[in-house]
């Protein structure tokens, strides 16, 4: 539903010209896509929901990985 209205609206103030929108933003010339394109896919190895509510996301390595920090970053911002 939410993403229903977030489309929606989206279009809807993309449409939209006059003050509000110039006010807002300033002289459009023109709406740009917002997608960016991502050539990876973050996906956990898995995700387990305690009893407390909590969730915790696990990660199985076969080797040492440096860049785990990063990986890990990535996922929490992602």
């Amino acid at each position: 539903m939410a993403q229903t209205f977030d489309v929606t609206f989206k279009l809807l103030f993309r449409r939209a010209a006059g003050r509000l929108t110039q006010r807002l933003v300033g002289d459009v010339v023109e709406w740009l896509d917002p997608a960016q394109q991502d050539v990876r896919s973050l996906q956990a190895d898995l995700v387990a929901r305690c009893s407390d509510g909590s969730l915790r996301h696990v990660e199985l390595q076969t080797t040492n990985d440096p860049s785990m920090p990063f990986r890990m970053l990535e996922y929490y911002v992602g």
